[in-house]
């Protein structure tokens, strides 16, 4: 006769069911990620998902491009979809993602988006190693996953938020995106003003490696760094590569790091800057600004000295 945990025997009832819960939920999430091909596979020119909470999240993932889009919004408008909303019925396991992405699709049709992801690193997510981090995806593990660069934390934060996707679902949005490759995943963040969201919008359904030609564009350098002349230094060598640098002045306090900015939504033109400034990829975010002049505007950091 097989003898029980002495620890098991003093558990209580709840205590029990809880580890029987953790357990099954463990022997669920192997079997999924042994099995990711169940996982939907749906066109990379739609959108496969949307989350919408307090605060409200877009979410997004193209498996054939390999890449995840993530839009947080402050101020969300009224609920458009929700699984197992009172809009749109319950759909049973399996079933949500299709469904989130049908119910946007209605709303918006013939919408299409590009890789994006906010600058807020806290609303992301990783679906690495289900079993060994099951038991703290539901408790909002937040240390970053060291092979991906995303966090666990959305999960457990979509679900505080009473966002209506169920677990299953979360585990099936993980294990697709444990195949988007780091360099896919690119920041951005949302303006705060509704009137501003289209201006955003526009830049999604174009190529994040676009190299067609494109209008002169408009950029501003602001000197963070600290040392003079810094600012002047990649002026001069942005203008002797054909750039229209229309302003160069000094940052309203100092930075740490070093940022290139797309104002108009027009992201091409951003990638274009980054190439002839040399910059990284975590150097360039997506800031929707409709009140500047520019399109794109640097922001040298005091990690620029060391370039």
């Amino acid at each position: 006769m097989e003898t029980i945990p002495a620890p098991l025997l003093r558990a209580s009832q709840a205590e029990r069911k809880m580890l029987a819960g953790v357990a099954l939920l463990c022997l669920i999430a192997s079997f999924l990620h042994a099995h990711s091909s169940i996982a939907p596979r749906l066109s990379s020119r739609e959108i496969q998902g949307v989350l919408y909470a307090q605060p409200s999240l877009f979410l997004n993932y193209g498996p054939q491009t390999q890449t995840l889009d993530l839009v947080f919004i402050e101020k969300p408008k009224p609920v458009l979809f929700s699984s197992g909303s009172r809009k749109h019925p319950k759909h049973s396991a399996g079933e949500g993602i299709a469904a989130l992405k049908n119910a946007l699709l209605q709303e918006n049709p013939g919408t299409s988006f590009s890789p994006l992801v906010l600058n807020y690193p806290q609303l992301t997510f990783s679906a690495e190693s289900f079993t060994k981090h099951i038991k703290n995806f539901l408790s909002g593990w937040t240390r970053h996953s060291a092979s991906h660069g995303i966090v666990w934390k959305i999960a457990h934060d979509i679900r505080q938020q009473n966002s209506g996707i169920g677990l299953y679902d979360l585990l099936l949005l993980g294990i697709e995106a444990t195949q988007i490759p780091p360099q896919n995943i690119r920041p951005a963040s949302l303006p705060e003003k509704a009137e501003q969201i289209p201006l955003l919008i526009r830049r999604f359904g174009k190529s994040p490696v676009s190299r067609e030609d494109h209008k002169a564009v408009a950029v501003e350098i602001l000197n963070g760094s600290g040392k003079a002349r810094l600012g002047q230094e990649l002026t001069k060598n942005l203008r002797m590569q054909g750039i229209d640098v229309v302003y160069t002045g000094n940052y309203k306090s100092l930075i740490p790091e070093t940022k290139l900015l797309d104002r108009s939504g027009d992201w091409a033109a951003a990638l274009k800057i980054q190439q002839l400034a040399e910059f990284q990829d975590k150097e360039v975010w997506t800031e929707i600004d409709p009140q500047r002049f520019v399109d794109v505007s640097i922001i040298l950091g005091s990690d620029y000295l060391l370039k």
